[in-house]
């Protein structure tokens, strides 16, 4: 039981804080620009260097569990190779040196 409320109260502070955040950038503002006007330049390049490594790493992650990774190449090799293939990394934001070294595998 003391678990339980300890967590509520984190989660409590959480929603007052956003709130505090919300109404003192009305106009929106990233992380960064919060971080360094509330606690300096240096937490605001922590924010933001998070940040980036976040979504490079949730790229990743959807690249790497993308729907046809795992299954065979045989009974899969024409929507593997050609068109269809390099549209899809072209959408996926995948470098040209890249998508030719991943259609050489």
């Amino acid at each position: 039981m003391p678990i339980g409320i300890a967590i509520a109260v984190v989660i409590i502070v959480v929603i007052y804080s956003y709130r505090q955040t919300m109404l003192a950038y009305a106009q929106g503002a990233s992380d960064y620009i919060v971080a360094k006007d509330n606690l300096g330049t240096l937490a605001g390049l922590t924010a933001g260097g998070a940040l980036l490594i976040d979504y490079t790493h949730r790229g990743a992650h959807l690249r790497c569990s993308s729907p046809d990774r795992g299954r065979s190449r045989s009974r899969h090799r024409g929507k593997r190779d050609g068109i269809e293939r390099s549209e899809a990394t072209e959408r996926a934001g995948v470098s040209p040196g890249a998508r030719e070294f991943s259609q050489r595998a």
